[in-house]
């Protein structure tokens, strides 16, 4: 392969910075590589890169690692392609296409573009890309988001546009300067009442090359504002090149090997900086590059025999294998039986955690709002674990409002072999996430103060793994005359019913297989949400049955109509939907009644003992008790659970002991013990993922469910 002249060896290295032109919260971001022409990640940062003789086409997959998950369970994948052709019949206009898609546990997410560039004079180049963004979630893989959200129903997602600009300027021979901008529209890549808007991204990059030296210095502006890059080529020569740089908070590596017939092999590892003792939290990306202008240029240098052209003959046509089924309710009514308003209250957990040996909150695991977000954006939860990725948010939101409250952070580590420095990194997250409230959410930095937290005697002391995890953390503690106000519980109101039939069963019918079948599903659809699909591979059963008594979170007021469709997918590519049919819902007479869920989340790790020394508990626990006095005909039923850490057995008592010093609690406070039951369910019901410590608190709780009848219910 012949090798660039200096001019766009020049003109590439000045795009280093504009390599990750998506933001990392998009989760379609691109390394960022130390690039010259070559890289083949130069298109997906600045469109007017695909000017100056550029006549490439790349496809690569990437695998990412995220280090926030502590056992590197979920590898996210991107598969990337790009295509480019430069001065289109010697206008001076070049062309191009980009598409990057992104799949992850929590959702999938796709941008597709259209690159259009245009050589002003002989120095400067402008370009534009004209994208498409869009996102698809699926609540049923990912534990904490707010699973009654439309956002987050399956087969639900947005797409958006979202433009960007770019331009090159070619200094001198040896210097060559970049710029782009992205996201200036800030589009809304959720739906419902969710908002995440992207931020805009700048990038200013310049590129310096003399004979096989090239280095390249330039800043990107990036969440909390503008952040220095590097990079050098350590090797460049006829078989390849290999290159390092730091962008971003991750260190790049890339390297490319020329094989014949204009294609090359590309690799690409990138690893966050504050993970560099872990190798498996960063991504590994393998591409193939093919270089169309190379043989262009050799084809244009000597004549090439002429071909008799081959005879063509027009294909045959094949007719496909039919492809349909039927499919009908076997009751296409319900009768409603009861129906319950639930009153659940939210708790602030004000405790967030951390990587090991980093100070630095995973966006992955909270919500974190940037500068000149609006806080009523993330405000409007519904759901325990949709709370809790937004405790920051709502505290600051409730800082903002009381200015004579303060709050003191307290970092935590579990020290050494575990942590190095611990002292100095606890008092690092501490200080981030009073930095974050103060910068990215507008709080009064006098309300805020950090200091050093001391780990209880029994954490301190453990040796497991998991419970030494918890201690990675930093921890909000409010002046006792605010925190009523402060770590106030969010109020949600739902609604939930009981039907008959309590399971809904279909008949599928006069299936024709097509090619052969090689999946279906079966959609339940209220107004415009998805309530639930069912998939299979293979053959279609006879009889398909939906029980949606199991799924909290199905029982909703959606039988007022249902509509239910069947598609079948063959081995050839074939698509069949049958026709959308209704099951409808008819309500009987009855008493509605309202149920308080109170769920009381302060036991630590392997305790059953009520902590009656906390203000908040004592208080909460007195609330209750008031509640029943105050409402003989009311009942109550307390249940415990526990994390998974331990043997099953062991966790199914230990709910139970729980469950039931609630209840005793509750008697000694003037309940009667008749209106009272408690049950255990140890580890069997977990509301959050056990994976993480902060799943692992959320799951340590016994739960209060007040049940009101009569004149109180109704009101």
């Amino acid at each position: 392969m012949m090798r660039l002249s200096h001019r766009w060896v020049l003109a590439g290295c000045g795009l280093l910075w504009l390599v990750c032109a998506l933001p990392v919260h998009a989760q379609l971001a691109i390394s960022a590589n130390p690039a010259n022409r070559n890289d083949p990640h130069v298109l997906f940062a600045n469109p007017a890169a695909i000017s100056g003789g550029l006549a490439r086409a790349y496809l690569g997959l990437k695998l990412i690692y995220p280090g926030a998950i502590s056992n590197n369970a979920f590898a996210m994948k991107a598969s990337l392609g790009n295509l480019a052709f430069s001065n289109l019949k010697n206008t001076g206009w070049s062309a191009g296409l980009s598409t990057r898609v992104f799949t992850a546990p929590l959702f999938s997410e796709y941008r597709l573009g259209i690159l259009a560039a245009r050589d002003l004079t002989e120095r400067i180049s402008t370009g534009v890309e004209l994208a498409l963004h869009g996102r698809n979630y699926a609540s049923e893989n990912f534990d904490l988001v707010d699973a009654n959200d439309p956002v987050f129903q399956g087969r639900t997602g947005v797409t958006v546009f979202d433009p960007g600009i770019g331009a090159l300027y070619r200094l001198t021979e040896k210097m060559t300067l970049g710029a782009a901008a992205h996201h200036l529209l800030r589009p809304n890549i959720a739906l419902g009442r969710q908002k995440m808007r992207t931020l805009p991204e700048y990038q200013i990059g310049m590129g310096v090359a003399h004979d096989f030296v090239q280095v390249d210095l330039g800043v990107h502006y990036w969440q909390y504002g503008w952040r220095l890059q590097v990079g050098s080529e350590l090797l460049g020569s006829p078989v390849g090149r290999v290159r390092l740089g730091y962008a971003l908070r991750n260190v790049h590596v890339d390297g490319q090997l020329n094989l014949r017939n204009q294609t090359s092999l590309f690799y690409s590892f990138n690893l966050p900086a504050s993970d560099l003792g872990l190798v498996s939290a960063g991504s590994h990306e393998l591409g193939l590059v093919y270089d169309f202008r190379a043989k262009r240029e050799m084809s244009r240098g000597e004549a090439q025999p002429a071909e008799r052209a081959p005879v063509s003959t027009p294909p045959k046509e094949h007719k496909l294998p039919r492809l349909y089924a039927e499919i009908r309710a076997l009751a296409e009514e319900v009768m409603i039986t009861e129906s319950r308003q639930i009153q659940e209250e939210l708790p602030l957990i004000p405790r967030v955690f951390f990587a090991r040996n980093s100070a630095v909150l995973a966006e992955s695991r909270y919500d974190l709002l940037q500068e000149g977000q609006p806080l009523s954006a993330a405000l409007n939860v519904r759901e325990i674990n949709a709370a809790y990725r937004n405790l920051l948010n709502i505290i600051a939101e409730r800082l903002r409002t009381n200015p004579e409250a303060g709050i003191q952070i307290h970092g935590y580590s579990p020290g050494l072999p575990v942590e190095e420095a611990p002292e100095s990194i606890a008092l690092k997250r501490a200080n981030y996430v009073r930095k974050h409230l103060v910068e990215n959410l507008r709080v009064d930095a006098r309300q805020v103060s950090i200091a050093l937290g001391k780990p209880e005697l029994n954490e301190g002391r453990s040796h497991d793994p998991k419970r030494l995890e918890e201690l990675q953390r930093a921890e909000v503690l409010v002046d006792p005359r605010f925190e009523e106000a402060i770590l106030a519980p969010i109020m949600s109101f739902k609604k939930e019913i009981d039907a008959l039939p309590r399971a809904c069963s279909f008949i599928v019918s006069a299936v024709a297989p097509g090619a052969g079948l090689a999946g279906w599903s079966l959609a339940l659809l209220a107004e415009q949400d998805t309530v639930d699909v069912i998939r299979g591979r293979g053959r279609v059963a006879d009889t398909l049955t939906w029980d949606w008594r199991f799924d909290p979170d199905r029982r909703t007021s959606f039988w007022r109509e249902l509509r239910y469709t069947l598609r079948l997918y063959d081995r050839s590519g074939q698509v069949f939907d049958t026709p959308a049919r209704t099951i409808t819902g008819r309500q009987a007479k009855m008493e509605e009644l309202r149920i308080e869920k109170i769920p009381i989340i302060l036991f630590g790790f392997d305790d059953d003992r009520v902590d009656l020394a906390s203000p908040r508990l004592r208080k909460k626990l007195q609330q209750i008790a008031g509640k029943l006095n105050a409402e003989p005909s009311a009942t109550c039923s307390l249940y415990g659970h526990t994390d998974e850490i331990g043997e099953e057995e062991h966790n199914a008592q230990l709910s139970a002991r729980r469950a039931n010093n609630v209840l005793a609690e509750l008697v000694r406070l003037g309940v009667n013990r008749s209106r009272l039951s408690s049950a255990g369910y140890g580890e069997r019901r977990p509301l959050a993922d056990n994976r993480l410590p902060e799943g692992r608190m959320l799951n340590r709780r016994v739960e209060v469910h007040i049940r009101h009848v009569g004149e109180a219910g109704r009101n």
